[in-house]
């Protein structure tokens, strides 16, 4: 189970398109022990990717939070980030959950979702009608 929703939802899918402000989304990975022993560190880490690929570029400028626990032997536990802050700007994302505990080596990762935030409309006034001082 993994993806991203808008925020304070319960229904997570891959793809999620976000039109106002705020630009913030929920993203959750489920991670299952299969083995005999309790994880009781693990570290999940979100970011923002600009593609499907996480890279040095990704993890220097695409964090969005972090959150921690412990999952017992056989259990299939949710890590969830909520109020994850789409501050690109502008454009397409994937994101991208990275994991690591005393049972692996190093992080693991997995795109959970992709977040488009659509261009900004911009407002602009001009005078219509008559022109004149009153």
């Amino acid at each position: 189970e993994k993806g991203v929703g808008p925020l304070h939802t319960h229904v997570f899918q891959y793809d999620l398109h976000l039109d106002q402000d705020p630009y913030a989304f929920d993203a959750k990975v489920s991670l299952k022990n299969h083995g005999d022993k309790k994880a009781t560190h693990v570290k999940v880490k979100f970011y923002a990717s600009l593609d499907k690929t996480f890279g040095p570029h990704d993890r220097a400028h695409g964090f969005l939070g972090k959150v921690t626990g412990q999952v017992d032997a056989h259990e299939l536990k949710e890590f969830k980030y909520k109020n994850a802050y789409a501050a690109w700007g502008e454009g397409v994302r994937y994101i991208i959950a990275a994991w690591k505990s005393e049972c692996t080596h190093g992080y693991t990762w997995v795109v959970i979702g992709k977040v488009n935030i659509k261009k900004q409309l911009k407002c602009q006034l001009k005078v219509h009608g008559e022109k004149g001082v009153a």
